[in-house]
């Protein structure tokens, strides 16, 4: 099995973290919401991130 590229969204603010998503989003297996972004955001971040 081929290993998995993941990548932990540590932004200071949720648009930021979607600009990186929309960036990285093709090549990047699992997308994680960083521990800075979730104590900025909140579930938000979870919530947008995956939708």
């Amino acid at each position: 099995m081929k290993p998995l590229l993941q990548v932990a969204l540590d932004n200071n603010t949720l648009s930021d973290a979607l600009k990186s998503v929309s960036l990285l989003g093709d090549v990047v297996d699992v997308i994680e919401a960083g521990t800075i972004l979730c104590l900025q955001e909140g579930m938000e971040a979870v919530r947008c991130l995956r939708a």
